[in-house]
């Protein structure tokens, strides 16, 4: 899995497949909620469990979101030009990190939902395989 390209490290989050497609596969996160992912996942099947992979810079408003978590700030590494914010998801073992603005706000404790946009996200199979991406984002290579 591709969890050491990058700084900081891109977040894992656990899933499970509910249907794999050619063009999106859906999952359902350890919440509950199904997110369908701009990936081809043909090679996997329904009831697998699956590795859900998103940058810091790549979370999005709760309100424009696919799904969303509950997460509790742990700390703010406040670095000048931007924030890197470090937040807890109960039933996942290791914390998230959102990349946000500088001057952004925040207090240690508080809870925030995390926005989830299927488009942004990567899939990886059970041995930490890619699936191939099947949306153009900029910056980001299929």
């Amino acid at each position: 899995m591709a969890e050491f390209i990058g700084s900081p490290r891109i977040n894992t989050l656990p899933g499970t497949v509910v249907d794999p497609g050619e063009r999106q596969t859906v999952v359902r996160l350890h919440s509950g909620e199904t997110l369908a992912v701009a990936v081809g996942g043909q090679q996997l099947q329904a009831g697998e469990h699956a590795t859900l992979g998103l940058r810091a810079e790549d979370f999005v408003a709760a309100e424009q979101a696919d799904a969303t978590l509950s997460a509790t700030l742990m700390v703010a590494e406040k670095l000048g030009y931007e924030t890197l914010a470090h937040w807890q998801v109960a039933g996942i073992d290791t914390p998230l990190t959102q990349r946000l603005d500088g001057l952004t706000r925040l207090e240690e404790g508080q809870v925030s939902r995390l926005g989830i946009a299927g488009q942004r996200c990567h899939l990886f199979d059970a041995n930490g395989n890619a699936c191939p991406r099947q949306v153009a984002v900029d910056g980001v290579s299929r």
